[in-house]
Order: C-alpha cells, then structure tokens, then sequence
C-alpha cells in the first residue's frame, strides 16, 4: 500500500514530479502521492502511496514494477540537488525494481505453502492487523470470501511470472 524511500542526509524538497512508477509488463503509469519528506537520525525519509483505477482497493495490482526518482528534482536542505541513484552524482536518476503478488506474504515471489499458513491463520481470526494487513485483498479492513479466492488464484498460479 505503500513504498518508504529512503535517503542520507536532509532531504527538503520532494515534487510528485520527482518520481514515476510504471508496471512493466505493460507501461502503465500509476499515480504517486509524495508524503512530505520526515529528517531523524541523518536519514530521510518519504513515503509514496498509489491512486489511480489500477488498484485493488488501495494496493498495487499484482505485476512488477519499476519506480523511477528523479534526483534533479530533489533537494537537500542547502538546495543541492540529490544523488537519486546513489553513485556519487548529484542530480542523478535512480530506478528500483520491486514487484507485487497477492499473498506472497514473505517476499519471495511464490504463493505457497509458507503463505497458506499465513493467510489462513490471518483468515480464520477474522480480524485485520497490521501484521496480517497483506492478505487484506483491496484495503477495506475485512477477510472476505473475496480475499479468500484471490488467494486461492495466485496459490494455484504460485508464481508471478
């Protein structure tokens, strides 16, 4: 439901215009909201949330993506641009690849048995967690019978190809 970027340093200007994410299988560009940038303990931090008809409730679709951020945009608190790709040049353009599979609780991009048992202790609670939010299926805060076949779905398909 949402990214945290995360960067060294004071990071005080950060446009929507500063960041673009694409679902490549398709070229899909999905609207980002730019939370306003939080400075602690030498690092910055933003976190970007999703819009757009693409989602399901308020998460991404499953697919993969890449996030691009533009560190020409991006300033420090001096009005120095930002190293976006982290390899020393200010201004750079850093891109991140991640991807998004319902019910792949642990990241590796299969819905399997480690999953099941996640999901169905999560399911059989019947009460929405921040620990057990993933298997929310579109953010309405309910395990529905809904939830339930989307799992089942990507179960039988195992992995995000």
């Amino acid at each position: 439901r949402s990214i945290t970027l995360a960067f060294q340093g004071d990071v005080a200007t950060a446009p929507a215009s500063a960041v673009n994410l694409k679902r490549t299988e398709d070229g899909l560009s999905i609207p980002v909201v730019v939370g306003a940038p939080s400075y602690s303990g030498g690092i910055t931090r933003i976190v970007l949330t999703f819009g757009g008809s693409s989602l399901n409730g308020t998460s991404l679709a499953d697919g993969r993506y890449t996030l691009t951020i533009d560190g020409g945009q991006l300033l420090d608190d001096l009005g120095n641009h930002v190293d976006a790709a982290n390899n020393g040049t200010a201004g750079s353009t850093g891109t991140v690849g991640f991807f998004r599979f319902f019910g792949d609780s642990n990241g590796d991009g299969l819905v399997d048995a480690v999953d099941y048992l996640a999901f169905r202790a999560a399911y059989i609670s019947g009460h929405v967690t921040p620990a057990n939010s993933i298997f929310d299926f579109n953010g309405d805060g309910l395990f529905t019978a809904f939830a339930l076949g989307m799992f089942t779905t990507n179960f039988t398909r195992r992995k995000l190809v």
